[in-house]
C-alpha cells in the first residue's frame, strides 16, 4: 500500500497528519517571527558603528530585465538623422548657438556610455571591439547589485544575515518479518511488524553580526506500529529547541564579521570572503571609477569645445584670406584684360594660383569644422546631424591667470581621483589584513543549546486517551526538558595556510602603500607639466598677438609698395599668407591655452568643481576633508615635522659651503630660500629676453642703458606674474 494513501486510510491517528504539520509549520513561523527582529535589531545596532562612507550616487538604476531578446533600447534618432555635412554638401546652414555649460549638460544627461575621444577610429576602441569593458554609468549601479567579476555588493553581503527557514517532512512505511522475540517489541518470531514512520522539521537560523549562530526549531517524529507492550499504538515524539553557537577565538567579533562575513563561509588560507565592509569598499571604488569616467569625458568634450571654436576662428580666417586674395585676382586680372601698365600675365596667373590654394585651405578649415563638431556630437550623445550646426557661443579670448602652485597641489593632493582610489585599496588590504590573523588563531566555539519535550497519543487532545493525550499539552506545559552547554576547539597544527595569507596581504599592503606614495610622484610632475604648458600657451599668446601686428603692417606695407609699383606680386601674396598663418597661429595658442587651463584643473582634480559640477555622492565629511587639505598645504609648504627635519638636515650639509662665502643663508620652513627675491620677467613682447642664446643686433638709434622695448601685457598678464 502507498505510504501517503495508508497514513490517510481507516481509523489510524495518522488521519490528523494535515491538521499537525499546519500547526507545525504555524508554530515554526511563530519562532521566525520573534527571532528575525531580534537578529534585525542587533545587526542594526552593531553595524550602526562602522564607518558609512559608501558613495550613494548612482547613476542609472538597473532596467526589469525581459525574455525578449528583441527588446532593447534603441538610438531613434539615427533613424532620422540627415547625412553628415561636408564641403560639397553643406545642405540648408542653421546654427545653434550653443554655450560649454549646455553641451556639458547634454553630455552628463547622455552618460549612459561613456565613450573616449581617444579611441574614435581606432581598431581598439572598446565600445566595438569589447562593449563589455565600455564604461558606463550603470557600473555602480552593477556593483551595488552584485558587481562584475565575482565583487559582491552590500544587498549581498547583508543577506549573510538574513534568517533561514528550513522546512522538511518525510513520510515512510515499513514491513519486515521479525526474526527474535526478544528485539521485535513482544512480536512471536515470524509475524510481521507493520510500522508507519513521519519526521516533521521546521527551522529558523539567523547569522548575527557577532559571528555566533542562533537556531530556533521545532521537531516532530510520528511512529505507529503493532508491536504490543506500548503505551500507545500511535505516538508523537518531538522537541522546541533553541541553539547557539558562537565562535570565541577566530572569526569572532562584530568587527571580523562586518569584514569578511560569517566564519563559516570563510576557508583557512583561502580567500576572504566579501563581508559587508568590503563590499561598501568595492562599491565606493566603483563610484571613483564612475566619477573619474566621467570627469575624463568632461575633460574630452571641453577640449573638443575649444577645439570646435578654434575651428570656426580659423575658417572664419581663412575665408577672409581667401575673399583678399580674389580681390587681387580680379583686379590684376582686369588690368591685364585691359592692357594696363604694371600688370602681366605672369603676375595674373600668380595672383589666381594664389586664390585657388586658399580656395583649398578654406575648404580644409570647413572640412576640419565639419569634423570637430561632428567629434563634438558623438562625445555628447547626439547623432551625426539633426540639421542645426552646434557654434561655441564663447569667444576664445583667455583672461583666466595661472593659479599659485602650492594651494594647486595641495589641491591635487587632496582632490585626485587617483589617490582617494589608492587609499581606499589600502583601507580594503588592512580590514582584509585584520580579518586574516583572526584567522591564523585556533577555532574555539562556544556551544549551547536549551529543549523542551513533547510527547502524546495525538498533536492535540482529541482522544483523551492515556496520561498524555496530546503532544502539544505535553510540550507546552514544560515539564521535560533538557539542555547541553560546552565549547569546541579545532586548529592545524603549523598555520601554514593562515600565515601565509597573512603574509600575502602584508606584501600587498606593501606594496598598495608605495604605489600611493610613487603615484603623489607622479601627480606632482603630471601637475608640473600643466603648469609649464599653461605658461607655455599664455607666453605664445603675446608673441602671436605681437607677430599678428607685425605681419599685418608688413601686410599693408607691401600693398602700398604695391599699388606704387615698387615691389612684386611675389611679395604682396607672401605677406598675405603670413598674416592669415600669424592670424591663425594666434588663435590657436587661445585655443590651447584655454585647454592648457582644463588640462591644469584636471590634473589638479578641481575640474568637477570649475566646471560647476557635483556628483550626488559629494564630500563624505567635509570636516575631514578640510583637515587632509590643510595637512596638505603644511606637507608642500614644508611646515611638516618630516619636512622640518629634511630642511635641518639640508642645512647642516650645506653649512661647510656657506661659511667659505662668510655668510649664511637663513632657510625657512614655511619660505623657500628664493622668496623675497624678484625674479626675472618673462618676455612677451617682441624683445628677446637677456638669457637668449640668440641676441637680437642693437639699435643704434637707442641707449645702450636704456632696456629694450617690449609688448604691453594685459591685465590677465599681470595677474600671472604677480606674486601671491
Amino acid at each position: 500500500m502507498h505510504p501517503i494513501r495508508r497514513f490517510t486510510s481507516g481509523n489510524s491517528p495518522a488521519r490528523n497528519v494535515p491538521r499537525w504539520g499546519w500547526s507545525c509549520v504555524w508554530v515554526a513561523l511563530c519562532g521566525l517571527a520573534a527571532l528575525a527582529p531580534a537578529g534585525c535589531q542587533n545587526q542594526t545596532s552593531a553595524l550602526a558603528r562602522l564607518p558609512d562612507t559608501m558613495a550613494q550616487f548612482i547613476a542609472y538604476e538597473p532596467l526589469i530585465g525581459t525574455d525578449d531578446p528583441g527588446n532593447v533600447p534603441e538610438y531613434e534618432s539615427i533613424v532620422a538623422t540627415q547625412e553628415p555635412r561636408r564641403v560639397l554638401n553643406q545642405g540648408k546652414m542653421e546654427y545653434w548657438d550653443a554655450t560649454l555649460e549646455e553641451i556639458l549638460r547634454i553630455a552628463l544627461a547622455n552618460i549612459a556610455v561613456i565613450r573616449d575621444r581617444a579611441q574614435f577610429l581606432s581598431p581598439s576602441n572598446l565600445l566595438l571591439a569589447n562593449p563589455d569593458a565600455t564604461p558606463s554609468g550603470f557600473d555602480p549601479a552593477i556593483q551595488e547589485s552584485g558587481g562584475p567579476n565575482s565583487y559582491r555588493g552590500v544587498e549581498t553581503a547583508q543577506a549573510d544575515f538574513d534568517p533561514v527557514l528550513t522546512l522538511s517532512t518525510i513520510w515512510s512505511d515499513n514491513a519486515l518479518i521479525q526474526n527474535n522475540t526478544f528485539l521485535s517489541g513482544g512480536l512471536q518470531a515470524g509475524s510481521e511488524l507493520d510500522e508507519n514512520n513521519a519526521a516533521f522539521i521546521a527551522q529558523a537560523s539567523k547569522t548575527l553580526t557577532t559571528g555566533g549562530q542562533l537556531t530556533l526549531s521545532q521537531t516532530w517524529d510520528y511512529n505507529q506500529n503493532n508491536a504490543p507492550n506500548r503505551l500507545y499504538t500511535s505516538v508523537y515524539v518531538g522537541a522546541l529547541t533553541a541553539a547557539y553557537r558562537q565562535p570565541l577565538w577566530a572569526g569572532s567579533g562584530v568587527d571580523f564579521t562586518s569584514i569578511a562575513g560569517p566564519l563559516s563561509r570563510n576557508i583557512p588560507g583561502g580567500p576572504l570572503n566579501q563581508g559587508l565592509e568590503i563590499a561598501r569598499l568595492n562599491t565606493r571604488i566603483s563610484t571613483i571609477d564612475f566619477e573619474n569616467r566621467t570627469m575624463t569625458l568632461l575633460k574630452n568634450v571641453t577640449d573638443a569645445w575649444w577645439d570646435l571654436a578654434f575651428a570656426y576662428e580659423a575658417y572664419e580666417s581663412e575665408v577672409q584670406a581667401r575673399d583678399a586674395a580674389k580681390q587681387i585676382w580680379d583686379q590684376i586680372k582686369s588690368r591685364v584684360d585691359n592692357g594696363l601698365e604694371r600688370a602681366s600675365v605672369a603676375d595674373e596667373a600668380q595672383s589666381r594660383a594664389n586664390y585657388l590654394e586658399r580656395c583649398v585651405q578654406t575648404s580644409d578649415a570647413l572640412t576640419v569644422l565639419y569634423q570637430r563638431e561632428a567629434q563634438l556630437r558623438r562625445l555628447i550623445g547626439l547623432n551625426v546631424n539633426d540639421g542645426f550646426l552646434i557654434r561655441p557661443a564663447d569667444g576664445l579670448r583667455a583672461q583666466e591667470a595661472t593659479p599659485d602652485w602650492q594651494q594647486t597641489l595641495a589641491e591635487a593632493l587632496t582632490h585626485r581621483i587617483e589617490l582617494r582610489r589608492q587609499k581606499t585599496v589600502i583601507e580594503n588590504v588592512t580590514i582584509q589584513l585584520r580579518a586574516a590573523r583572526s584567522l591564523a588563531n585556533p577555532q574555539v566555539d562556544f556551544i549551547s543549546s536549551y529543549n523542551i519535550n513533547g510527547f502524546g497519543d495525538n498533536l492535540f487532545n482529541i482522544n483523551n486517551r492515556g496520561p498524555y493525550p496530546g503532544a502539544y499539552g505535553t510540550l507546552f506545559a514544560g515539564n521535560q526538558t533538557g539542555w547541553n552547554l560546552g565549547f569546541q576547539a579545532s586548529m592545524p597544527l603549523g598555520f601554514r595556510a593562515a600565515k601565509t595569507q597573512i603574509r600575502n596581504l602584508e606584501l600587498r599592503l606593501a606594496k598598495a602603500r608605495s604605489v600611493l606614495a610613487a603615484q603623489e610622484l607622479e601627480i606632482s610632475h603630471e601637475l608640473a607639466n600643466a603648469y609649464q604648458q599653461s605658461d607655455r600657451w599664455l607666453a605664445n599668446i603675446e608673441l602671436q598677438e605681437a607677430k599678428q601686428e607685425a605681419a599685418r603692417e608688413r601686410a599693408a606695407a607691401v600693398a602700398a609698395d604695391y599699388r606704387t609699383g615698387r615691389t612684386s606680386i611675389d611679395l604682396l601674396v607672401r605677406a598675405e599668407a603670413a598674416l592669415t598663418e600669424a592670424t591663425v597661429a594666434y588663435q590657436k595658442s587661445q585655443a590651447e591655452y584655454r585647454k592648457a587651463l582644463t588640462e591644469l584643473n584636471y590634473r589638479a582634480g578641481r575640474l568637477l568643481e570649475t566646471l560647476n559640477i557635483t556628483l550626488a555622492d559629494g564630500i563624505s565629511d567635509a570636516r575631514a576633508y578640510r583637515a587632509t587639505l590643510a595637512r596638505n598645504l603644511e606637507r608642500v609648504r614644508g611646515a611638516t615635522p618630516q619636512a622640518l627635519q629634511i630642511a635641518r638636515e639640508n642645512t647642516a650639509e650645506n653649512t661647510a659651503e656657506d661659511t667659505a662665502d662668510g655668510t649664511i643663508e637663513q632657510v625657512s620652513a614655511t619660505q623657500p630660500a628664493s622668496a623675497g627675491k624678484k625674479s626675472p620677467s618673462r618676455p612677451f613682447g617682441p624683445a628677446a629676453p637677456e638669457y637668449s642664446p640668440f641676441q637680437l643686433p642693437p639699435d643704434d638709434s637707442t641707449s645702450a642703458d636704456q632696456p629694450a622695448a617690449t609688448h604691453p601685457t594685459t591685465d590677465a598678464d599681470t595677474e600671472a606674474t604677480s606674486p601671491d
